[in-house]
């Protein structure tokens, strides 16, 4: 079946897999893609579903920040098999989607808190790197507004194309929406 192994095993999770969370049960599986716009809360709805289910969750970036996190690693995070969902916020500024998918689930977040939400983790992630403490600090009020007049309006251009995209790549009649 399609899917990707990014990286190497880690120790963290041969020993974490064995306590907490597994791969999938079912290797055939076709997993589900966790869709949002950066900023939307998925690394939070992966964990949560980790941690309710005991399945690994995957993500087609590979971020190593996420893989050795403590005191929960996200140990399908280098992988897009034997995971039960994948993380994936393609199409967005040239972010590859998950063509395999034979269905999401789309997370919407507000665009006024969405947008805001990705500038903290891009202004963590850009001064820090991966060791960031990303989604823990906010920028300065200055910072935001400063990037805000350069970057808003291609954000919420990205954030509509990307709705679009899902909504109508799986525009079917079994298809259930979900808004708050």
């Amino acid at each position: 079946r399609p899917g990707v192994r990014i990286g190497r095993k880690s120790l963290i999770c041969t020993n974490y897999k064995r306590k907490h969370a597994r791969p999938a049960f079912n290797s055939s599986c076709i997993p589900t893609v966790l869709a949002s716009y950066p900023g939307s809360g998925s690394t939070i709805t992966r964990l949560l579903i980790e941690m309710t289910t005991g399945v690994w969750t995957g993500s087609i970036y590979g971020d190593e920040s996420l893989y050795t996190s403590m005191p929960h690693p996200f140990c399908g995070e280098m992988t897009t098999q034997d995971v039960v969902a994948i993380k994936s916020h393609g199409p967005w500024e040239g972010q590859p989607t998950v063509e395999f998918a034979k269905r999401a689930v789309l997370m919407l977040r507000s665009p006024f808190t969405a947008i805001p939400s990705y500038y903290n983790w891009f202004n963590a992630f850009h001064k820090k790197g991966s060791k960031a403490l990303q989604h823990q600090k906010q920028a300065t009020e200055e910072e935001w507004i400063q990037w805000r007049e350069k970057n808003v309006q291609n954000q919420t251009e990205y954030w509509t194309n990307h709705f679009s995209y899902w909504v109508e790549r799986f525009n079917r009649s079994d298809a259930l929406f979900i808004a708050k």
